[in-house]
C-alpha cells in the first residue's frame, strides 16, 4: 500500500512539473510575442519618424530650391511674407493722380527696408506675386510702403483677379518679390459680348489706355477696359457704377468691359512697363459659350437624327422580320389547310357509294359540276339518291375552296336551287333521268 501511495505521489509530482514547465513555456512565448510587437511598433514609429524627417527635408530642400531659383531670377533679391489683405483707399490714390495705380500695392515700411537692404531698387520697378491660400495668383506693382505692419493694401483690379469681379480683399495672402520679364504678347477674351462692336476701330487706343493703367499682367487676370470716347482721360474710379454684362456707367456714360487674360508671352506673368506688346482679342466668353451651346445643340440634333434613323431602320427590320414571320405562318397555315382539305377529300371520297353504271341511264342522271376554282367534275347519280350525296361529292372534290354547308347548288335555264339542308331525292329536286345536267356552286350569303 505504501508503494502504491509513493507511485501516486510520484505521478502527481511529474504532472505538476510538466504543468509548471508548460506554464513557463507559455509565459515565455507570450513575453516573446509582446516583445516582438513592441519592437515592431518601435520600428514602425522609427520608420514614420524617418518618413516625416525625409518629407520635411524634401520640403525644405524644395523650398530652398524655390527660394534659390526665385533669388536667381530676382538677381540676388528674395522676399516672401504672409500679410493680411485689406482694400486700398481708391479715392485717396485717385486724387494723387498716380500713374498705373490700378494694380499697385501698399506694403509695410519694414518690407521696404528688407528690399532696400538687398538692393531690389537696382532691378527697376518692384513687382510682387500675390497668392491666396486657395491658390489664386496674380502680380502687382508697388505704390508705396505706407501700409500698417502685417497688412497689405490691395487695389480693385488685383482684388478682382484674386477674389472674382467685385471681390473684397480679406484674409491672409502671400506676397513674394518677383522680377518680371517684359511682355511681348497678350491675348484677351471679353467676359461678355459686345466688346468688339463697342470699340470698333478704336480697339488699339482702348487697349493701350487700359494697359497704361497697370504695371503687370498674369494669365487668368481680369482687366477692366474703358471703351468710352473719353477713355483717353483717366476717369475717377469712384465715379463708376457697375451694371449688367461687366459694364459700368459714369456721369459721361463710359462703358467698361471685363477682359480675361488668356495667354501671355514670353511667360505667364509679365511686366507692362516700358514695353511694346502685341495684343489679340478673341470672341467673348459669352459668345464662346453661346457658340458652344449651339454646337452642342447641333450635335444633339445630329445624334437625335442618327438615333431616329437607327430606330427607323430597326423598325423596318422588325417589320420585315414580322412580315416574313407572318408569311411563313401563312404558308404553313395554307399548307396545313391544304393537307387537311386533301385528307378530308380522301376521307369523303372513301365514303362515297359506287357510281352507277352507264347501263342504268333510265334510273340515273349525269351531273356536271362547275366548281368555283374552274374545275369541272362529272358523276352519275341514281334518281333515288338524296341531294345530300351531291354535296358529299362536291366536298370530296374540294368544292372549289368552299367550306361544307356554305354553298348551294344551282341549275340554270330555268334556275333551280338545291340547298344543303334539303332532304329531297335527286328526282324530286327536278333532275331528269338519262340526261346530263349542269350545276354551279353558289356561296350562301350570311347576314
Amino acid at each position: 500500500m505504501f508503494a502504491t501511495e509513493l507511485k501516486a505521489r510520484e505521478k502527481r509530482l511529474i504532472a505538476e512539473q510538466s504543468a509548471h514547465v508548460e506554464r513557463l513555456k507559455q509565459k515565455a512565448e507570450k513575453e516573446r510575442i509582446i516583445e516582438e510587437k513592441r519592437r515592431q511598433r518601435e520600428k514602425e514609429r522609427e520608420e514614420e519618424k524617418e518618413k516625416i524627417r525625409e518629407e520635411l527635408e524634401n520640403a525644405s530642400r524644395k523650398e530652398q530650391e524655390r527660394i534659390d531659383e526665385i533669388t536667381e531670377c530676382n538677381k540676388g533679391v528674395f522676399f516672401s511674407a504672409m500679410l493680411h489683405a485689406m482694400a486700398t483707399d481708391s479715392q485717396a490714390i485717385a486724387s494723387k493722380g498716380i500713374k498705373r495705380a490700378e494694380d499697385k500695392l501698399q506694403l509695410p515700411r519694414s518690407v521696404g527696408q528688407i528690399l532696400m537692404d538687398q538692393g531690389a531698387s537696382r532691378n527697376g520697378a518692384m513687382m510682387f506675386e500675390v497668392k491666396t491660400p486657395g491658390g489664386c495668383v496674380t502680380h502687382a506693382g508697388l505704390l508705396d510702403f505706407s501700409a500698417a505692419e502685417g497688412f497689405v493694401a490691395i487695389p480693385k483690379k488685383v482684388a478682382d483677379c484674386l477674389w472674382g469681379v467685385g471681390g473684397i480683399p480679406h484674409g491672409p495672402v502671400t506676397i513674394t518679390y518677383k522680377r518680371l520679364e517684359k511682355g511681348s504678347f497678350v491675348r484677351f477674351q471679353p467676359l461678355n459680348r459686345g466688346f468688339h462692336e463697342t470699340v470698333s476701330e478704336s480697339i488699339r487706343e482702348v487697349l493701350e489706355h487700359a494697359l497704361m493703367q497697370c504695371t503687370a499682367l498674369t494669365e487668368g487676370d481680369i482687366v477692366r477696359v474703358d471703351c468710352s470716347v473719353s477713355a483717353v482721360q483717366e476717369p475717377s474710379i469712384s465715379e463708376h457704377m457697375e451694371v449688367d454684362g461687366g459694364q459700368s456707367l459714369t456721369s459721361n456714360m463710359p462703358v467698361v468691359y471685363n477682359l480675361l487674360v488668356q495667354e501671355l508671352l514670353p511667360c505667364s506673368a509679365v511686366s507692362l512697363i516700358d514695353t511694346d506688346m502685341e495684343a489679340q482679342v478673341v470672341p467673348s466668353l459669352e459668345t464662346e459659350m453661346a457658340l458652344k451651346r449651339l454646337e452642342e445643340e447641333k450635335e444633339a440634333l445630329e445624334q437625335q437624327r442618327k438615333d431616329n434613323e437607327r430606330l427607323a431602320l430597326q423598325a423596318i427590320q422588325l417589320a420585315h422580320e414580322e412580315a416574313k414571320r407572318k408569311q411563313v405562318l401563312e404558308e404553313q397555315r395554307k399548307l396545313e389547310e391544304e393537307n387537311f382539305v386533301e385528307q378530308r377529300k380522301k376521307e369523303l371520297q372513301a365514303t362515297l357509294p359506287p357510281e352507277p353504271e352507264e347501263s342504268c341511264s333510265d334510273s340515273a342522271t349525269s351531273i356536271l359540276f362547275r366548281l368555283p376554282d374552274g374545275t369541272k367534275v362529272c358523276r352519275r347519280f341514281l334518281m333515288k339518291d338524296k341531294v345530300g350525296l351531291l354535296f358529299h361529292f362536291c366536298d370530296a372534290n374540294g368544292a372549289g375552296g368552299f367550306s361544307p354547308a356554305s354553298y348551294r347548288l344551282v341549275m340554270q335555264y330555268p334556275r333551280r336551287v338545291i340547298e344543303p339542308t334539303m332532304s329531297l331525292t335527286v328526282e324530286a329536286a327536278g333532275l331528269v333521268a338519262g340526261r346530263q345536267e349542269a350545276v354551279v356552286l353558289e356561296i350562301i350569303e350570311t347576314i
